[in-house]
């Protein structure tokens, strides 16, 4: 991938700190830089778009359920 750089910042600087910005957790100018870099790029725009879908559907799945029994206690026998 080549490196674009928009609003002062490049495509790798946007991954690096893309979770961060999905969830809305970095100061306000942060965000306003990443989002002006990722209106501005197609890679970043797209990567960013896949990577909530995956998150959203993370969100929505259901936890594993428990190890059965007899998996749970060969797999303790064999750590022991």
């Amino acid at each position: 991938m080549v490196e674009k750089y928009y609003a002062g910042v490049g495509c790798f600087e946007v991954l690096a700190e893309l979770s961060s910005f999905a969830e809305g957790s970095l100061a306000p100018e942060r965000t306003e830089t990443l989002r002006q870099h990722v209106e501005r790029c197609s890679v970043c725009e797209r990567f960013g778009r896949e990577f909530e879908t995956v998150v959203e559907a993370l969100r929505n799945s259901s936890p594993p359920g428990a190890l059965p029994v007899a998996v749970r206690e060969r797999l303790e026998r064999a750590l022991h």
